[in-house]
């Protein structure tokens, strides 16, 4: 028999982005028009490595975007807390 969690796999979607490494900051960019619960676990993972990597400045790219949940929003405000204890900027563009 198939364990029930086996059924819900089909719903795992990981956030399509892109990261340009520069000196002294970095551009974070979803290639996503939505920001929801399903990704936003996969934007604040990847806004905690870019600031353990270092970055404490980050620019995060919202153009593609036209949909953010309050999950979504949690996410960017934890990339803000983050920044932010590091002395650095978090920008929304």
């Amino acid at each position: 028999q198939v364990p029930k969690s086996f059924y819900h796999c089909s719903q795992i979607k990981y956030m399509k982005f892109t990261v340009d490494k520069k000196e002294r900051y970095c551009i974070f960019r979803p290639d996503e028009d939505k920001l929801n619960s399903l990704l936003s676990p996969d934007l604040k993972s990847e806004l905690v490595i870019l600031n353990q990597e270092g970055y404490r400045n980050i620019i995060c790219d919202l153009s593609p975007v036209t949909f953010i949940d309050s999950s979504g929003l949690s996410s960017l405000l934890t990339g803000h807390r983050l920044c932010q204890e590091s002395k650095g900027t978090f920008v929304l563009m």
